[in-house]
């Protein structure tokens, strides 16, 4: 009997962008990965993260003060633009360019939007509307 090989789906890393800026009114570094499907040329999926520092206490005894050492770390935490149509999941475009483009165009719409709620003035022309959370 012949075994069939398992189906594999390989999306090499085409670009990666990091973005800065602000989500919520608070400083926010964003990683963007674009990936392309390696049999299907334009074909592509991205990984977004948010790049957020967090304080880890060493499982030590306390320092002289009685407190414990705080030692920073920056973690990529998933993140992707709420209601954004470039997802995870494969999506079409003409270049690595241009799929990075479709990402910055979402998170783009998505702080447009989001800004426009927060000051209670009106949305820019043909923003779609908010994405509930």
């Amino acid at each position: 009997m012949h075994a069939v090989s398992p189906h594999l789906a390989v999306f090499r890393l085409a670009d990666v962008a990091e973005v800065e800026t602000l989500v919520d009114g608070e400083p926010a570094d964003i990683r963007i990965e674009v990936f392309e499907d390696a049999a299907n040329p334009g074909q592509f999926r991205c990984r977004t993260w948010r790049l957020v520092e967090v304080g880890l206490h060493p499982a030590a005894p306390a320092d002289e003060d009685g407190g414990l050492d705080t030692e920073w770390e920056t973690l990529f935490v998933p993140w992707w633009v709420p209601g954004g149509f470039v997802t995870d999941e494969p999506f079409f475009a003409g270049s690595k360019e241009s799929a990075l483009e479709a990402v910055l165009d979402d998170l783009r719409v998505y702080l447009a939007v989001t800004r426009h709620a927060e000051d209670g003035s009106e949305p820019p022309a043909g923003s779609p509307p908010p994405a509930s959370a």
